[in-house]
């Protein structure tokens, strides 16, 4: 489940005001399973910049890992972030930019 943390215009996923209410919704449907949160917090300045968000979501994650018995995964964190990201409780980390360098615009 994607949460948009740092509630950004540009970015995609449910508000932490209403991840309550979209887990209950999806409770009811057999056939859907949440594994787990994932976040794209704002693009860092600082390797530090993301760690409140990181720490809200793992905060998220603990809170509804009772309730959702196949909550295993917690991702958060890139390239820039990785590091904090993992000391926060990331299990999940997505580094493309430093295996495979920059994208090419």
């Amino acid at each position: 489940m994607q949460l948009n943390i740092a509630k950004e215009p540009t970015k995609a996923g449910v508000y932490e005001e209403d991840l309550e209410r979209f887990l209950d919704q999806l409770s009811v449907m057999r056939s859907v399973r949440i594994k787990g949160l994932m976040a794209l917090p704002p693009i860092p300045v600082h390797a530090d910049d993301n760690r409140p968000y990181f720490i809200k979501m793992r905060e998220l994650f603990e809170k509804f890992k009772q309730d959702c018995p196949d909550f295993s995964y917690l991702s958060m964190g890139m390239s820039d972030d990785f590091q904090a990201a993992i000391e926060e409780g990331s299990n999940v980390v997505r580094i493309g930019t430093a295996v495979f360098g920059a994208r090419s615009n």
